[in-house]
């Protein structure tokens, strides 16, 4: 119920809302029905995760390892890779932050190819494991700080050139 201030964002987006109307039991319901999932790491990307709908939930403060549903059919996206803040979340606290670029840095296509990707593979019965995608780019460099990118698992440190 807490969370309504949020519903304007939605506005002209033609789906139902509902923000603050729903009991737990028809909130899993609701998550139960759909084919895939899109959340940031709040209570229904953990309900979603005893559900059967697949999963893809969006991590900018705090780490999804540890975090994320680990069963099949589930992504997190992770964003702020490089950034010398991240995770700003210490289980307790947020760090102070101006522009969100850690969450920002998620983008709308990046979200969409996982929905892709995972509606594609219920569509053949395909079982996906659990997985962390971080950004291979970062819009803020910091010169002389050491950048850190992964690309399909492999993780590759460089000097920053600015």
């Amino acid at each position: 119920g807490g969370d309504e201030w949020v519903s304007g964002a939605f506005e002209g987006v033609g789906m139902t809302e509902v923000v603050g109307r729903t009991s737990l039991v028809e909130m899993l319901a609701l998550l139960e029905s759909a084919d895939v999932v899109v959340t940031h790491d709040t209570g229904p990307l953990h309900m979603a995760g005893i559900t059967s709908a697949a999963v893809v939930g969006i991590f900018g403060p705090t780490d999804p390892r540890g975090r994320l549903p680990q069963r099949e059919n589930t992504v997190a996206l992770w964003g702020g890779e490089g950034f010398a803040c991240r995770p700003c979340y210490d289980g307790r606290e947020y760090a102070p932050c101006r522009d969100n670029g850690c969450v920002r840095q998620v983008t709308p296509t990046m979200v969409l190819a996982e929905v892709q990707r995972l509606l594609e593979a219920r569509r053949t019965g395909v079982a996906l494991p659990p997985r962390v995608i971080t950004p291979e780019h970062t819009p803020v460099r910091h010169p002389g700080l050491l950048q850190i990118g992964v690309a399909d698992g492999v993780v590759d440190g460089d000097r920053s050139e600015g």
